[in-house]
């Protein structure tokens, strides 16, 4: 590989470390399966699989909690909720004219704060490296939504953050990821195609037209990879291959 990016720190003891990374070049797999990652606001990812060369296409993958993102994402939280109760108390100290006390209350706060920002980002890693497994494993390039008109925030998962996460860990792969248009991934009908009329209460969907009914993330996500592997010509095509 080529060397690349040398840098010369000193650690906690004093000591002076070097680091030195190395680059290597990864060719792009040859392979037409795509993925379809949809980014939720409830679950973090859904994920199904569609190979346009046997009209496959996969029951749906979703997050695992059983590894370290399970802790992670109850750690974050409970740093959250502290966050939060700690600035409550400062407000009430504030007012009863115990501003010393409302001063360590706030800096604590901003302490458990960023400790939970530093969680949420190593939970975006762990978002991303699930997704790149399954990609990996079934030798599928990864498509997700193009979220750029709305900033990707996201919500409680930070969208824009996973993704370039998902790109980044997916190169060293050798997987590319692609991003469609977002326009009614949810809305429509992944068995034909017509509109959908989404329960808000039980987050499924039902076509007003075939009557067919679907989770909404898993409908999303299969759009999702039915839009990266077929263009508007052909995708309604595809659509009736897959069912």
């Amino acid at each position: 590989g080529r060397v690349c990016r040398p840098t010369i720190r000193l650690n906690n003891k004093g000591q002076v470390v070097f680091d030195i990374a190395i680059e290597h070049k990864i060719d792009e797999r040859q392979t037409k399966k795509f993925i379809g990652v949809d980014l939720g606001k409830v679950e973090p990812f859904v994920a199904t699989l569609i190979d346009p060369e046997s009209n496959h296409r996969s029951a749906p993958y979703h997050t695992n909690y059983k590894r370290r993102l399970g802790s992670l994402v109850k750690a974050e939280k409970k740093r959250r909720d502290l966050s939060a109760y700690l600035y409550e108390r400062a407000e009430v100290c504030s007012i009863h004219n115990r501003t010393d006390h409302a001063d360590v209350l706030r800096t604590e706060a901003k302490r458990v704060s960023a400790k939970a920002t530093r969680i949420k980002h190593e939970i975006s890693q762990c978002i991303a490296g699930q997704v790149v497994e399954i990609a990996d494993q079934n030798n599928a390039h990864i498509a997700v939504e193009n979220l750029s008109w709305l900033d990707a925030k996201g919500g409680r998962w930070p969208h824009a953050e996973i993704q370039s996460r998902i790109e980044n860990t997916a190169k060293r792969y050798g997987l590319k990821l692609i991003k469609v248009s977002a326009k009614n991934t949810s809305r429509t009908c992944s068995r034909c195609g017509s509109k959908v009329s989404n329960n808000s209460k039980t987050r499924v969907g039902t076509c007003t037209t075939c009557g067919f009914s679907l989770d909404r993330d898993v409908s999303a996500s299969r759009e999702i990879a039915l839009r990266a592997v077929s263009n508007t010509r052909n995708r309604e095509r595809m659509r009736s291959l897959l069912r």
